[in-house]
């Protein structure tokens, strides 16, 4: 509703009142207030980037939560800091700062140096910020360059090809989002696994029930062989563990965990969701293959959807893998 102009403000509480409440203030030493903040600031962030959320700290003891609805626009988040290590903290967690008016007065001391070096840092941290989507948008450029030497020029055999390629999309992706691993992939647990074996075995039946309409659709047919002629290049065993890793989770990590969920945050998760399918399914244009061009939209709405519902990567590298395993190693359709 807010359409990104809601901006949330934090801060420690005000000093004059929280001991009027029970909250002990002073000294520092013992009530660790920028250990407070960064467990609160954790959990804030989290809930607003759709995450499941659990951690058990010093303050703050939350076991899987989750907001009901993901905000289409996250809200900016702003810190009242008026200390050196709240201000080198906020570089890592919000997207701004409230400064005292009274550390902007025309006298500047050292103090008010140190605070102005401080804020220098921050905001270069929050246009680095502010820029993953613009790196986001100019690795598709790689992304297509990759798939187009993958499946065009075949500098090794397809499955090295493709494996190298994933797994730097891999590296650039957790690159760009520069978040620990955890917050991006998600929580493993049963609910999540089932989800992602469910999906993976209902897509594949999906795969096959269309196979059998266009089997009879002679250039489609062609697209399907021309796609399983890759499987000759390698015994069937190697295939199978190139897809578990790299190259499903290198695509997962890649297209849902960063393209996705960066179109996501700029343009609301509908649109998020079918511009990451589209572009999924355009960087296969070089290959002229209508066939796999439509399978990679289906399976990018399908795996886009899934990771929409959870906020999770799991589910979705499960169910891709498992897929990708059935369609070229235990029951290809052709």
């Amino acid at each position: 509703m807010s359409e990104g102009r809601v901006t949330m403000g934090v801060g420690l509480g005000g000093f004059p009142w929280l001991p009027k409440i029970g909250v002990k203030v002073f000294p520092v030493t013992e009530t660790h207030p920028v250990k407070r903040i960064t467990e609160y600031l954790t959990i804030v962030r989290g809930l607003l980037n759709g995450e499941s959320i659990s951690l058990q700290g010093e303050f703050f003891n939350v076991n899987d939560i989750k907001l009901d609805t993901k905000p289409a626009v996250k809200p900016r988040l702003y810190l009242a800091a008026f200390g050196a290590r709240l201000l080198q903290m906020a570089t890592d967690f919000v997207d701004g700062v409230i400064i005292s008016p009274a550390l902007m007065t025309p006298e500047i001391t050292s103090t008010n140096d140190y605070y102005r070096d401080f804020s220098s840092n921050l905001r270069l941290n929050c246009e680095m910020k502010f820029s993953k989507f613009q790196l986001t948008i100019i690795s598709l450029i790689l992304a297509a360059a990759l798939w187009t030497i993958v499946f065009l020029i075949h500098p090794y055999d397809f499955w090295t090809s493709l494996s190298l390629a994933t797994a730097l999309l891999l590296i650039l992706s957790l690159a760009i989002n520069g978040e620990n691993p955890k917050t991006i992939y998600g929580k493993l647990s049963i609910r999540m696994i089932l989800y992602g074996v469910i999906s993976g075995l209902l897509l594949y039946g999906l795969f096959y029930v269309g196979f059998e309409i266009i089997k009879s659709t002679s250039f489609l047919l062609q697209g399907v062989n021309s796609v399983y002629g890759f499987r000759s290049t390698k015994p069937a065993y190697m295939i199978a563990l190139l897809l578990i890793f790299p190259i499903a989770p290198g695509e997962e990590t890649y297209w849902r965990g960063l393209v996705q969920r960066r179109l996501t945050e700029r343009v609301g998760p509908r649109a998020g969701l079918l511009l990451s399918a589209s572009v999924y399914s355009m960087v296969h244009l070089p290959t002229l293959n209508p066939t796999l061009i439509l399978t990679a939209f289906i399976g990018g709405l399908v795996w886009g959807a899934l990771y929409e519902l959870t906020g999770n990567l799991v589910p979705v590298i499960i169910s891709h893998t498992l897929w990708d395993i059935l369609i070229f190693v235990i029951l290809p359709l052709a």
